[in-house]
């Protein structure tokens, strides 16, 4: 309990200023958009079921090769 009434003494001093939190606030709004962004984009990506294009376009190759 001592750590915690000390994270929040500190947290406290360093955010004395209306203008610290407000950049505080700012940083932490801007991180949270990054990661709903990239959590949406993770979720809504759907896997190929194709081979990777370089694989693909290399076994045509070799195909074509000994033709």
């Amino acid at each position: 309990m001592d750590k915690i009434e000390r994270m929040l003494y500190m947290l406290q001093m360093s955010l004395s200023t209306s203008k610290k939190r407000h950049i505080t606030g700012g940083v932490f709004l801007s991180l949270s958009l990054f990661f709903g962004g990239l959590a949406i984009t993770a979720i809504t990506l759907k896997p190929d079921d194709k081979e990777d294009d370089v694989t693909t376009l290399y076994k045509e190759y070799e195909e074509d090769e000994y033709m």
